[in-house]
């Protein structure tokens, strides 16, 4: 028994360099896992949820989201009436993109 080496997973096919490019012996994973995990599909435990409800709660956003939300949409705005999107400004947009995103998620 080695001490502070682990062993390489029995599953796992590596390349020369130690790319996974593939698995094997799943079957004996699986058996080796099946005492200690317990694996439930949603059909198995449809009857067991109660029903399904939906609400939407709809939020003002405040003075400070708005900000924000506006000043990126305005980047957005200058971008997309560009004849020609260069790869820096399609980073740009991405990013303003994901900022309003962010402000409408945050609060």
């Amino acid at each position: 028994m080695t001490l502070g080496l682990a062993s390489p997973p029995r599953q796992r096919v590596a390349d020369e360099k130690g790319y996974v490019v593939g698995y094997k012996n799943l079957d004996e994973l699986k058996r080796n896992l099946k005492p200690i995990l317990l694996r439930r599909t949603r059909d198995s435990v449809l009857g067991d949820l109660p029903p399904r409800s939906d609400e939407v709660v709809r939020i003002n956003p405040t003075e400070e989201q708005l900000e924000f939300h506006k000043a990126n949409m305005r980047i957005v705005s200058q971008i997309v009436r560009k004849p020609y999107i260069s790869e820096m400004n399609l980073l740009r947009l991405r990013q303003a993109l994901l900022m309003c995103r962010m402000s409408a998620n945050s609060g």
